[in-house]
């Protein structure tokens, strides 16, 4: 493996980080640690993006997770007026982003329109980026327990009933020398 400098004309064949909360589409929050501008950049650049979470980040509707939003410390104000239509709870992070501005988070917003929601909140002066990754989701998201893991992939999301929970594919993946090999499993 090599480090290198962000490059917007590079290419990462996979890319592999987890979220603050997964939606039924595959829709994501992200950015609890601060850098989500940055991990955006890397999906958006990536063949493949998969998202490795436990349990607890599946939920039906994006929004338990507060929402964060970086803001260019010269429009800081102006930028909490704009996201205040969104939820009156809004707090700012102690330290700077990854990108030396700032970070809100909303609270206590549920996201029914995730993409929608992204779209209209990057379109606020100031705001560099939101949490939300509709546009740059997972093609696969990975779901670990204890003892095992589930695998859902993007095609198969809007398949799955997530609230019955009666019937689960699992697409499980192994890369012996390049290849990807396809074992499938139907549970019931």
């Amino acid at each position: 493996f090599m480090v290198k400098d962000y490059d917007q004309n590079a290419v990462i064949d996979i890319y592999v980080d987890g979220a603050d909360e997964v939606d039924e589409n595959l829709n994501l929050i992200k950015g609890g640690g601060g850098a989500h501008t940055n991990e955006k950049r890397l999906a958006k650049i990536a063949n493949q993006f998969i998202c490795v979470v436990d349990e607890s980040k599946i939920v039906k509707t994006l929004g338990n997770f507060p929402l964060p939003v970086e803001i260019r410390t010269s429009h800081k104000e102006e930028a909490l007026l704009e996201l205040k239509k969104y939820s009156e709870n809004i707090t700012v992070r102690d330290s700077l982003s990854d990108n030396k501005n700032y970070i809100f988070h909303i609270h206590n917003f549920k996201i029914t329109e995730p993409q929608k929601t992204e779209k209209d909140m990057l379109a606020i002066n100031g705001v560099i980026d939101v949490g939300i990754f509709s546009d740059n989701k997972p093609q696969i998201v990975i779901v670990g327990n204890e003892s095992s893991y589930r695998l859902i992939e993007s095609w198969m999301a809007k398949t799955i009933n997530w609230s019955s929970g009666s019937i689960l594919w699992e697409k499980l993946f192994m890369f012996p020398f390049g290849e990807i090999k396809n074992l499938w499993k139907f549970h019931d």
